[in-house]
């Protein structure tokens, strides 16, 4: 299979170093250029993937007719909400095809919040089209989405979620360290909105070309807690009706992979919700980074700690909100465009 040809806007961010770590060993993807908000030959593709191995490709501007002229088959962006509304557009009317880590378009009707574990019918949305913007969700919102999937099969009423996220999420440099050491953040400016609002996106149905959100009730409180990697969630379900202790347990460990189960994906995990039935798990230091090889490292959601009262379910989730959370959710989504026959 010859690899297509890819570049990064936004590559000198976290989310940008990690989409060039992943792609620098991809077997679909080559990285062809890297872009930033300014031109920095200084910094390189060896530099953002810490792989001397690497070609000494420097970072350029982000300027479109440039990227135009590189003729890409797929392009990843890390930019800001800000800029993400504006150049993702640009390049999407331009017959660009578009995987963002970025919100600025995620609530638009032709984009879909694609979870392929989830939502794989919203791919319709971008049908055959030359240009198209395919968006991940907000880490928090993955994370959430992905540990409350295996409940969809018993018909989820309301959704509780209260979130301890880790200052990488913030960005770099993100909040100072003066200010975050010993310290829980009780507001995250945004956050909540989105939780809610593309939650509700990815488990909407597809009618007329658009998305209609479902009707489950989505309350978040979020916090930032001085952890540098991943996101803990505390998460309570209402079901419509009472349900079995073992019939709660054994829909999380008969999930897999959802809807895309058995499919052969480089960053797809064996299991992307991996359930733990132990009050102590799971644990930052021993599940983050869980996966069998570099690009299913990280991949997986890890639930455990569960409480099953009537038609009330209650557990912890985590997620590296670097990898699942961001740059890899956009490269399993292009995978997955890519096997599919979108690409």
């Amino acid at each position: 299979m010859d690899k297509l040809k890819v570049c990064v806007i936004g590559s000198t961010g976290l989310v940008g170093k990690e989409f060039c770590r992943r792609l620098a060993v991809h077997p679909y993807f080559e990285i062809g250029g890297l872009y930033a908000s300014e031109n920095r030959p200084d910094i390189t593709f060896q530099d953002l993937a810490g792989n001397d191995a690497l070609p000494d490709l420097g970072v350029e501007k982000t300027d479109i007719d440039s990227i135009l002229s590189k003729k890409y088959d797929l392009i990843f962006s890390a930019v800001s909400e800000k800029t993400a509304s504006t150049i993702e557009l640009e390049l999407s009317w331009k017959g660009q095809r578009v995987f963002t880590n970025a919100s600025g378009n995620r609530m638009r009707q032709d984009v879909p919040i694609l979870v392929p574990e989830i939502n794989r019918e919203h791919m319709i949305l971008v049908g055959k089209n030359n240009g198209f913007i395919v968006a991940n969700g907000n880490c928090s919102t993955i994370s959430l989405a992905l540990s409350v999937a295996p409940l969809m099969e018993l018909r989820m009423k309301k959704i509780d979620v209260t979130t301890m996220q880790a200052v990488s999420g913030a960005g770099y440099p993100g909040i100072p360290a003066l200010d975050v050491i010993s310290c829980v953040y009780p507001h995250i400016p945004g956050e909540e909105k989105k939780i809610s609002s593309e939650t509700k996106k990815i488990f909407g149905t597809v009618h007329n070309n658009a998305i209609e959100p479902s009707e489950i009730s989505v309350n978040p409180i979020c916090t930032r807690i001085p952890v540098r990697d991943g996101h803990t969630e505390a998460v309570f379900v209402e079901l419509q009706e009472n349900v079995e202790e073992n019939d709660v347990k054994n829909s999380f460990r008969n999930f897999r992979n959802g809807k895309i189960a058995g499919k052969n994906l480089p960053s797809l995990p064996y299991n992307s919700v991996i359930f733990h039935d132990s009050p102590e798990r799971p644990h930052t230091n021993l599940d983050l980074n869980a996966g069998k090889n570099f690009l299913t490292s990280g991949m997986p959601v890890s639930v455990g700690h569960f409480s099953i009262k009537g038609n009330m379910v209650s557990f912890i989730s985590l997620i590296h909100n670097i990898v699942r959370g961001a740059a890899g959710s956009s490269i399993l989504n292009a995978e997955f465009l890519h096997r599919e026959g979108f690409l």
